[in-house]
């Protein structure tokens, strides 16, 4: 949509433009909307509810922009004068009450209302809702487009809008019914993100502008991020798992002398690291990016995405990643003001994949809440989809009045399919949180991800009967492998002796085994893809790993098929089927 010559616009903040260009890669798509979800149990005024939210959008300009691009194609913002018709509510009523299952259709339509798209390039860009449950049930849902308001913002709303609400309740100031409409029209005077978008380049100079790109051309240095395999697809769909961390967890992390958000995202970086293969994890994480109090009052986005690494190959216990994630992001805070798409232009190009820096992302959003309105219990639920271009979206959520975390993963299906499951991670992060705190000094190499059920299934009972195991034919194979690669270790780490007093069988050479080899041919394979492809001028060559065959001790085979187990990325011990040996 072109803007009028006669319209005021503005250049976009850097943070909208980052969020334009994405949209344009993608356009249509419901990867930027943000929905804030108000339950409230108990007796509530649905017409005085509705006139508080109404009375709250229209405080604040933000849901009044506009966005489109000029004549030479440069993005920019209007703000328009008015809504189309200020009488009408900015929000409608729906009445879910008459069906079967009512709270079940409700949840049904706050995913539907989620994956709505909102018209970037028309608007408006802000939807509400009262949805009604039933007599003593009622939803409050608020949806925006990212490119006017963070959640952090659309959060607030909710806050001016229930605080509105309590106060006109207990008496003060309550308005006849027929006054109700009119005095929700009326507005107070808000902090104006119009304002700010024009300032934005004047509180941001040049100078500290480039003193962020020299420290992130230094910070970047060496990054090869490790990024999921996607399927190609050009709207993949998308599901969502959820689970809590509960109070007693968040207690014992903050008694151990942690944060709980650097100690949750340590532990997903230790899960993700393992499904790669490894050494080091990169999670986007949105910065608040609000400095003062006056750009906190304000509702409009200025959330800004930063890489956070974490080497996962230290050999330091999980609070001790954690307390580095945590200065790290102490120091990232500093530098939060430039936006990610200059941060991108400052970092390695990595082959075919270019400049990309993460694929998983990862938030923390801790919100102030109003008073309790008597006689109605809340539940708030914040909801954000995966971005097109991510594979998973963690989003960690914590309210003053709630004890514990809720963990929501947003992810991409065809990442997280039949064979990888969010549930899959998400249970492997739950044990290592546990075990993190129950082994302060065990070094993160060493940090089972197994539940003692999942280990006893994965290493014993999936594994068959025992058999006993032809030593004359490893002895053999394993001399002409080391007279053929005699400078390589066939066999690491194995102490075993051999029957007759001979020297130890890691003393053989020939190809070490290689956990990677496994979980490639399975996922390839579970894929339709060849795990090993060779130039079309060569005729391909399966490996051959002679050190597969040296691990005679029961104990040690268990040992080497838990470590595997780990190693593939669904979590469970997948065998490869070779193609048989052709005759030479």
């Amino acid at each position: 949509m072109g803007i009028a010559a006669e319209s005021r616009a503005l250049g976009l903040t850097g943070y909208q433009r980052d969020i334009w260009a994405a949209e344009a890669r993608a356009p249509g798509n419901c990867q930027f909307n943000v929905l804030v979800h108000e339950q409230l149990a108990g007796a509530v005024d649905r017409e005085l509810l509705g006139a508080c939210l109404a009375r709250a959008v229209r405080e604040h300009d933000a849901f009044r922009l506009r966005f489109g691009e000029d004549g030479e194609g440069v993005p920019r913002v209007r703000r328009i004068a008015e809504e189309p018709d200020a009488g009408a509510p900015p929000f409608e009523h729906i009445d879910l009450s008459g069906g079967p299952d009512p709270a079940r259709a409700v949840r049904i339509w706050c995913e539907q209302e989620l994956g709505r798209p909102l018209d970037l390039g028309g608007g408006p860009l802000f939807r509400a809702a009262v949805v009604t449950e039933g007599p003593e049930a009622v939803h409050l849902v608020l949806t925006s487009h990212h490119i006017v308001t963070d959640a952090w913002a659309l959060n607030a709303l909710t806050l001016r809008t229930l605080s509105d609400y309590r106060s006109r309740v207990s008496g003060k100031d309550v308005p006849a019914v027929g006054e109700k409409a009119a005095k929700s029209a009326v507005r107070t005077d808000s902090a104006s993100y119009w304002d700010s978008i024009q300032e934005f380049d004047s509180v941001f100079g040049d100078a500290d502008r480039e003193n962020d790109r020299a420290f992130y051309r230094d910070y970047l240095a060496g990054m090869e991020p490790a990024l999921f395999t996607r399927s190609g697809a050009a709207r993949p769909g998308r599901g969502r798992h959820s689970f809590p961390v509960g109070e007693e967890l968040v207690r014992r992390i903050l008694d151990a002398g942690a944060s709980p958000f650097p100690y949750l995202l340590s532990a997903f970086a230790v899960c993700l690291g393992r499904i790669h293969q490894a050494d080091e994890v990169v999670f986007g994480v949105p910065f608040l990016n609000r400095r003062t109090e006056g750009e906190r009052s304000i509702v409009g986005q200025f959330a800004n995405n930063l890489p956070v690494r974490i080497p996962v190959a230290e050999d330091l216990p999980l609070v001790e990643l954690a307390e580095r994630v945590r200065r790290q992001i102490d120091r990232l805070r500093e530098h939060e003001r430039l936006p990610f798409g200059d941060i991108l232009r400052e970092a390695p190009v990595q082959g075919a994949d270019g400049r990309r820096l993460f694929d998983v992302t990862a938030s923390y959003l801790r919100f102030p809440r109003p008073s309790g309105i008597p006689g109605v219990n809340r539940t708030t639920t914040i909801m954000a989809p995966v971005h097109a271009a991510d594979a998973l979206s963690v989003m960690v959520q914590a309210f003053d009045d709630e004890p514990g975390l809720r963990v929501d993963l947003d992810y991409a299906d065809d990442v997280f399919d039949g064979h990888l499951t969010a549930a899959a991670p998400a249970g492997h992060v739950g044990e290592l949180l546990r075990r993190g705190l129950d082994s302060r000094e065990l070094p993160l190499a060493e940090l089972p991800m197994l539940t003692d059920d999942e280990y006893e299934v994965v290493v014993r009972r999936r594994q068959g009967a025992s058999a006993p195991y032809p030593r004359e034919k490893s002895r053999p194979r394993a001399r002409r492998a080391a007279a053929q690669r005699p400078r390589v270790n066939a066999c690491r780490g194995l102490d075993v002796s051999s029957a007759d007093g001979d020297s130890r069988l890691d003393t053989a050479r020939g190809p070490p085994w290689d956990l990677r080899d496994s979980a490639r041919i399975s996922y390839a394979r579970t894929r339709g893809r060849d795990p090993f492809p060779a130039p079309p001028d060569r005729p391909r060559r399966w490996p051959v790993r002679p050190s597969a065959c040296l691990m005679p001790s029961p104990t040690r085979s268990q040992d080497r098929r838990e470590a595997r187990s780990r190693a593939l990325p669904h979590g469970r011990v997948r065998r490869a089927r070779l193609p048989p040996r052709r005759a030479r």
